[in-house]
């Protein structure tokens, strides 16, 4: 709880750029996602690592038209930031069904995109 609440500080201190303290987040917020990104469980992942070779492979087209399309919407940059996380779930989400229809579909073909994984 306390690395969130540090990232927290960190997005706080480069908004109002205050010139020293700022330059320091900038550096250590990387970091300090990371690790607090380690802190949650995640049980129930099964299902992403079967389908990461997939999305990992089929995710630049999506995520590329998916990013223009969105961008139409505002040109705000807090939309832009927006757009950019919403983009990727949106991705992520779109290429998880389109993985489950193909591996029930068509097996053999999505084994051998997949190298194998299943």
């Amino acid at each position: 709880m306390m690395l969130w609440v540090m990232l927290l500080i960190c997005c706080v201190f480069r908004f109002f750029d205050l010139p020293v303290i700022s330059d320091v987040c900038l550096y250590t917020s990387p970091f300090l996602l990371l690790n607090a990104a380690d802190a949650f469980e995640f049980k129930n992942v099964k299902w992403f690592q079967r389908q990461s070779f997939f999305i990992y492979a089929a995710h630049v087209i999506p995520v590329t038209v998916i990013g223009h399309l969105l961008k139409m919407v505002s040109s705000n940059p807090s939309w832009a930031a927006m757009a950019y996380v919403l983009a990727l779930i949106i991705t992520v989400c779109m290429l998880y069904i389109v993985s489950k229809i193909i591996s029930r579909v068509m097996p053999r073909f999505y084994s051998l995109i997949c190298g194998g994984r299943q």
